[in-house]
């Protein structure tokens, strides 16, 4: 909560208080966390008046001007200004109110996270991490919150916890459900694997993709597994990994048409268990 003694400076039209640490208020207009003092004792708008006087300069002026007419009207509201004075107020006033800072950046219209427009572009966020393989702490980083406040100030980013712990599992879910609902309906499919050891460390990965022709003779094609394979790269090994992929899809073996693995001795013995296989040609010609 804000403490009363402030409620009063029109710098709350910028801010509000996080509601985790009462010490921080944010920015309306970029979303900034600015430190209001160690406690309750210590608070200050000091803090506040400086980013938003030093930030946004414009909207600061604009608005300091509109609480000084304003505490100027009601420190001669008990005695009334003659009639030609009181006219010049009047219109100074009004032109000052054109200039006021927006209603859309008041507190009260943030929208909440479950807000349907916050949600829509809550996904188009995690869609973007996930597409361009972007780090989460790209939702900490000052120029992504500065663009997301010019965009739509109506939109506070989420924490990188949020997005990693909750949206992040949601959205695989329902695209998992999706790519299922393709691969239910194929007749036969046929598969591309490989493994593959990581540039920047000791672990190995494996893929499992999947091609197939629809009923309207369209070709399909979906990566159904990118996994950390950390056992020994045995061909017994390599067939569970194979068969627990295909469980985990509910591809019968009825349905499995054939698998383009590498050269490797232990891919084509594991491969050669669990499914008729094939070694890709470009690995033919690089031996």
């Amino acid at each position: 909560m804000m403490a009363s003694s402030s409620l009063s400076s029109f710098i709350w039209t910028f801010f509000q208080t996080d509601p985790d640490d009462d010490t921080y208020a944010t920015c309306l207009l970029c979303k900034s966390r600015i430190k209001r003092g160690r406690d309750k004792r210590s608070f200050s708008t000091s803090p506040l008046m400086k980013h938003v006087e030093t930030r946004h300069k414009e909207d600061f002026v604009k608005q300091k001007l509109a609480a000084e007419a304003a505490k100027q009207q009601k420190d001669t509201d008990s005695k009334p200004p003659p009639p030609k004075k009181q006219k010049l107020t009047a219109m100074w006033t009004a032109q000052l109110n054109q200039t006021q800072f927006p209603e859309a950046f008041t507190p009260h219209k943030i929208w909440d996270i479950n807000h349907p427009p916050a949600q829509a572009i809550n996904r188009k966020v995690m869609g973007m991490i996930a597409l361009d393989n972007q780090p989460f702490t790209i939702v900490k980083d000052e120029g992504f919150i500065d663009l997301m406040a010019h965009m739509q100030p109506k939109y506070c980013l989420p924490s990188r916890r949020y997005f990693s712990e909750t949206m992040l599992p949601h959205m695989y879910e329902e695209n998992r459900a999706k790519a299922f609902a393709l691969i239910s309906k194929a007749e036969s499919l046929s598969f591309t694997s490989d493994i593959w050891t990581s540039g920047t460390s000791s672990e190995s990965f494996v893929s499992l993709s999947s091609h197939w022709i629809d009923q309207n003779f369209t070709r399909r094609s979906l990566v159904l597994n990118a996994k950390h394979f950390p056992r020994s790269h045995t061909g017994q090994n390599i067939c569970q990994m194979f068969e627990d992929m295909f469980d985990d899809w509910k591809i019968e073996e009825n349905r499995r048409h054939c698998l383009v693995r590498d050269g490797a001795t232990n891919m084509s013995l594991g491969s050669s268990l669990a499914v008729s296989h094939y070694q890709a040609t470009a690995h033919e010609r690089c031996q």
